[in-house]
């Protein structure tokens, strides 16, 4: 689908059928259990009063606000992080996150948008609200000058960085739906699709991640990536929004 020319009132129809959730944890392409690895959440305010608490579809409403708790890894996960196990990884393995799609078998990663993929430290994983520091690990941005890498696919993979400190993690995903500019002058707002799994990093370490920042704070409405002029050209002048990517 191709959103530039969507028109405002259609483009709510559009936002309302392609709500999605990252509720799998891949490694090494191994699809896990849905939520096992990955924190659990509750529907949105605005949504709570329309529908039962587990429906799926108000469940994968997206986060909009940049000064909102909720950006760390969506909306009142904590309260399901003691009954999230943690899955071992070791650094240089390749890992990802899936979308859910037991509920919706056409469902897809709807958007044209970024996704990108942050770690913070955890020292327990079941009491962590992820308050502390997060780096960057991967971004998935444009795959060319006209598309986006993951828009139409089910995941993101990506690898962890071989020299990153062992430890206990929260690894965070977010896809983000840029806006256009007719867009923002109707007052609305990059939405942003986030999912948090527990991980555990084996290996020999040796890195020292850098560019640490903090959710929310760590985005602000005017950083380049939120807006676009076009989804589908000139993407080669695209830039994400954060820090760069630590690599290891």
């Amino acid at each position: 689908m191709k959103y530039s020319t969507v028109i405002p009132g259609t483009l709510l129809l559009l936002q309302a059928s392609a709500h999605y959730l990252f509720g799998h944890l891949l490694v090494n392409e191994t699809h896990t259990e849905k939520w096992k690895y990955i924190r659990y959440l509750n529907i949105t305010p605005v949504y709570a009063t329309e529908f039962p608490p587990n429906n799926q579809w108000a469940l994968a409403a997206p986060i909009y606000d940049l000064n909102s708790v909720d950006m760390r890894c969506n909306h009142q996960v904590d309260l399901f992080a003691h009954n999230t196990s943690t899955a071992t990884v070791i650094a240089g393995d390749e890992v990802g996150f899936r979308i859910v799609t037991d509920y919706d078998e056409s469902l897809t990663i709807y958007f044209p948008g970024p996704g990108q993929v942050y770690l913070s430290r955890a020292n327990n994983l079941e009491t962590y609200l992820g308050d502390g520091d997060w780096f960057k690990i991967a971004s998935a941005g444009p795959s060319n000058d006209t598309n986006w890498q993951l828009e139409g696919g089910l995941d993101m993979n990506f690898t962890i960085p071989a020299s990153t400190p062992p430890g206990k993690y929260l690894m965070r995903i977010e896809h983000i739906w840029p806006i256009l500019p007719l867009w923002e002058l109707l007052h609305m707002q990059a939405q942003f699709f986030i999912s948090c799994a527990h991980i555990e990093v084996m290996g020999p370490g040796g890195g020292a991640p850098t560019e640490f920042v903090r959710f929310p704070g760590a985005y602000k409405k005017e950083d380049p990536g939120f807006s676009v002029e076009d989804h589908y050209n000139n993407l080669d002048q695209y830039v994400a929004p954060g820090p760069p990517v630590w690599e290891g």
